[in-house]
């Protein structure tokens, strides 16, 4: 076992006898690496085979020993009060850990304070699923949610609130532990102690987590055997009464019957409200400005204490996202699945649908109102297609693109009708829909960007060059930069012959990789994080020639103190004013005239750098956003708060 002068974890096991797998468990924890300083703890209930002999030839071990048995708590508590780390976890010596368990553990801790105790995914020998968390059911008796089923199913490996984590694998802050009193002995000599603990926990005003990284072999029954009726697990029926009559209230007021079809509500403590968020894919908040926004909304229902499922229609566990939105806390589903038979077996489950664009929702909605009657439904057109297609088929002149605008048309009108309220990104757009049907019921809930500082805005002298931001699946975006490399740059570089144009983003097409050959240009395609090429260049230009919606490219350009050159359609819809918070212009000429101007210009470029920070702040920062979705979603809601159902 390593030794560490000051551990912050203290990993207390309590035995008695069954040497080989207290071995076994040791030699687990000791071979796995981690970032984590720790101690560990054996209290020895006065074993009567080789443990004691075995365990005081171990290095840097810190052994107690009982000259009688005390029991599970008893142990747990006296191992406790020896330890000298800010987090205790208990752990069986029936089990044996997996890689980077202890990190796992430790970052939930470390990176909120609000949790209180942290619980592992608890695995059978055979790699078959024993515990994903428990529940607690209103009559205390208690369910290990998932026993027996596949560990990587997606609905196992999300970061979720709990009722309980078994004592198997239990870590929690020392200083809780100790203002609880460590487990209570009314339930010597074991069982309930743990589900007790986390109860406390919560009453302190603390979450108790479980944490699906963390990965524990657990050979149940060893110790206390799985017979009821007989030994130590016979304590598991009698103490269910003294855990029932301590916590009778919160069971009443909290807590599900103990019926299968509440397992999908109760599997995640204390969210009244589940949301199923249905999209194309799976968000990928640093490739496209349709991501980042879904990515800002899903904090904000995680915020307003909703429990989050996310859908994806392509079904691909796409990583790192996957993994990311797992760790926020969100169930994001994959592999193999039909979308009706997995609603029709979660329908007890979802209270409100937050429904994505229309080729995604066009099928579906039909199979969510008559699985989930009851469920309030949310069309979002992220923007609004049939209109960004009427523009495009009228740049174009095209018949065919004009023919699918009015498919789209029918489409999201469809969806706008039968849903309880339609969601779009600008006023523009609201009265588009308004025009069509005033009976429709519409909400703006626009793009969402975080400002800097006005004292982070890298100054005038320090910048050169321009750059242009987007998806390049997204076909407006495309058109844009080779609209501006062949029309709008050659008449800037008259000007400006050393000025250089980056063109960032994912997925750059081979038409626009082409466009390397030209002097100036710097196609970069897609890069981590796109705050270094904000905070290099002078001016962002958005010269989009078609489109719809807000472009969340030049609100976080804004949010980043660059000033913003556009065109009308890329100002639609934000309220920007030409010459006070961006430069507006829509010919070639115009546009180049005005690139060039700001380039020149320290005053207005400082003037346009700052109205941009206040602008964003005032409309489009998360805090705003996030009271506008509450009255919204509160208002929508409010027959499930009349009627209890939640």
């Amino acid at each position: 076992i390593p030794l560490y002068d000051s551990p912050r974890v203290s990993i207390i096991i309590p035995v008695f006898n069954k040497w080989s797998y207290t071995h076994c468990c040791l030699k687990s924890i000791a071979r796995r690496e981690s970032r984590v300083s720790y101690e560990v703890v054996v209290v020895d209930n006065a074993s009567s085979d080789e443990t004691k002999k075995n365990l005081s030839e171990i290095n840097n071990l810190m052994v107690v020993r009982n000259e009688e048995n005390m029991g599970f708590i008893k142990a747990c508590n006296q191992g406790a009060g020896k330890a000298r780390g800010e987090y205790l976890l208990f752990l069986n010596n029936d089990t044996q850990v997996m890689p980077g368990w202890l990190d796992a553990i430790v970052s939930i801790l470390d990176s909120d304070p609000s949790v209180g105790a942290v619980g592992s995914k608890l695995l059978y020998p055979d790699g078959s699923l024993q515990e994903a968390g428990g529940i607690i059911w209103r009559d205390a008796s208690g369910w290990n949610y998932g026993r027996g089923d596949n560990p990587e199913k997606p609905e196992y490996n999300f970061l979720r609130d709990v009722d309980y984590c078994s004592g198997a694998c239990l870590a929690i802050r020392k200083s809780i532990f100790n203002e609880l009193g460590g487990f209570d002995e009314l339930y010597f000599p074991a069982y309930y102690e743990d589900t007790d603990l986390c109860f406390g926990v919560r009453k302190k005003g603390y979450r108790v987590v479980y944490q699906p990284k963390c990965k524990v072999i657990h050979f149940e029954g060893i110790t206390a055997g799985r017979d009821t009726s007989a030994g130590v697990k016979a304590f598991q029926a009698q103490n269910k009464p003294k855990f029932y009559n301590k916590w009778l209230t919160v069971l009443s007021k909290e807590h599900y019957p103990p019926v299968p079809s509440s397992v999908w509500q109760a599997r995640v403590h204390g969210k009244k409200f589940h949301v199923l968020i249905i999209d194309h894919r799976l968000p990928e908040p640093d490739k496209d400005s349709g991501s980042v926004r879904i990515t800002a909304l899903i904090n904000m229902y995680l915020m307003l204490g909703f429990a989050v499922t996310f859908y994806p229609d392509n079904l691909e566990k796409i990583e790192p996202y996957t993994s990311d939105f797992q760790r926020m806390g969100v169930e994001v589903i994959y592999g193999k699945c039909i979308f009706k038979k997995w609603l029709k077996e979660r329908r007890e489950q979802f209270h409100l649908v937050h429904m994505c664009r229309p080729h995604t929702c066009f099928n579906k909605i039909s199979i969510v109102k008559s699985l989930l009657p009851d469920a309030k439904i949310i069309y979002d057109t992220v923007d609004i297609h049939f209109l960004r297609e009427e523009r495009r088929a009228k740049l174009e002149n095209n018949k065919e693109v004009a023919r699918q605008a009015e498919c789209f048309k029918e489409m999201e009108l469809y969806l706008a009708r039968e849903s309880g309220v339609t969601f779009v990104v600008t006023e523009e757009e609201r009265k588009h829909l308004l025009l069509l049907d005033p009976d429709l019921k519409v909400e703006v809930v626009p793009n969402i960007h975080s400002v800097i500082d006005n004292e982070e805005i890298i100054p005038f002298e320090k910048r050169a060059g321009l750059m242009f931001l987007g998806g390049y699946e997204h076909t407006p975006n495309v058109d844009a930069v080779l609209y501006f490399v062949e029309e709008v740059f050659p008449l800037i570089r008259r000007e400006l012959p050393e000025v250089e144009f980056y063109v960032v983003g994912s997925n750059v097409t081979r038409e626009m990789e082409k466009l390397k050959r030209i002097d100036g240009v710097r196609v970069i395609g897609w890069v981590p994080e796109v705050e270094p090429y904000f905070n290099k260049v002078k001016v962002f230009v958005s010269p989009l020639r078609y489109g719809a919606g807000m472009k969340g490219k030049i609100g976080h350009a804004m949010s980043c103190g660059l000033p913003v050159v556009t065109t009308s359609i890329g100002a639609e819809g934000m309220e920007l004013i030409d010459g006070g918070t961006a430069l507006i212009a829509d010919g070639a000429e115009e546009f180049a005239r005005k690139v060039v101007k700001l380039c020149q210009s320290p005053d207005l470029w400082m003037k346009l750098s700052t109205s941009g920070i206040e602008h964003i702040k005032k409309r489009y920062t998360p805090e705003v956003v996030k009271t506008r979705l509450e009255s919204i979603l509160s208002e929508l809601l409010l027959d499930f708060k009349k009627s209890g159902e939640a």
